[in-house]
């Protein structure tokens, strides 16, 4: 398992040098007026950062993430959590970005 947990943070470390955001979540939340809804708290590269921890460990359930992701800080941490992602924020974001990654 120590060998797996290894090679998913070189990957995520991979993913934190080439990943190019535009905008920060935070400039979009302040500069946007309009928006409806919660504020975006996590952005879209923690969210695929998790998706793709999904691929490598062969998770197939948000819970099995949500649970991997609770016992595994060092993961967590590499992904962009400070803390632990409460459940149903997961599934629902993990839901609106998953469909365009397919």
């Amino acid at each position: 398992m120590l060998k797996q947990t290894n090679k998913t943070l070189k990957i995520l470390k991979i993913i934190d040098q080439n990943w190019k955001e535009e905008k920060t979540i935070k400039q979009t939340s302040e500069n946007s007026t309009n928006s409806r809804g919660r504020k975006q708290i996590y952005s879209d590269i923690t969210l695929f950062k998790i998706f793709i921890v999904m691929n490598l460990t062969n998770i197939t359930t948000i819970k099995g993430i949500w649970r991997f992701l609770k016992d595994n800080k060092n993961i967590r941490d590499a992904c962009g959590l400070q803390t632990e992602i409460d459940r149903s924020t997961l599934s629902r974001r993990l839901s609106d970005k998953i469909k365009p990654w397919f």
